[in-house]
């Protein structure tokens, strides 16, 4: 069973289809520039049809941070798109709404980034678990605030 209290972000259903990324720490704990400071040493977790992956990446809270924003926008409007990409490409998300309430997330995830392994899919969900992911998203980024946020682009 997934502790939602723990800074963890989960897309899909843990009964049926699911990304789950569990966050354990900052990769560099001491550090306060927005380079090295914002890394963050993770577990990611995927259960789609006959496949499951279970692997460690490297995240940045900085993507999370841009992935929240478009996901409320997503909330709100309904249709468009809500992005995460990392720059160590460990994982990439693509949610699209139908402008009903249905989503689809289409996902690439790779276990070692430039030669590893590659696995695609798609969950698919509706309007309330983007709520849920925003939430998630606050909570990792209370428990890991982003270090020298002046830097943040603004949009």
């Amino acid at each position: 069973m997934i502790d939602y209290e723990k800074s963890n972000i989960l897309l899909g259903k843990e009964s049926s289809e699911y990304l789950l990324i569990l966050v354990y720490n900052f990769t560099y704990p001491n550090s306060t520039d927005f380079s090295d400071g914002n890394w963050l040493n993770t577990r990611i977790k995927i259960k789609v049809g006959g496949f499951t992956a279970d692997y460690e990446a490297l995240l940045s809270n900085v993507d999370f941070f841009y992935f929240k924003n478009d996901l409320e926008k997503l909330y709100t409007k309904l249709d468009g798109t809500a992005k995460f990409n990392c720059i160590e490409e460990y994982l990439q998300i693509k949610i699209k709404g139908d402008g009903l309430g249905r989503f689809a997330a289409d996902c690439i995830a790779i276990d070692k980034p430039g030669y590893g392994h590659e696995l695609k899919f798609r969950i698919e969900f509706d309007q309330t678990e983007i709520l849920n992911m925003v939430k998630m998203i606050n909570s990792l980024l209370d428990e890991f605030p982003i270090k020298d946020i002046e830097q943040i682009e603004r949009y």
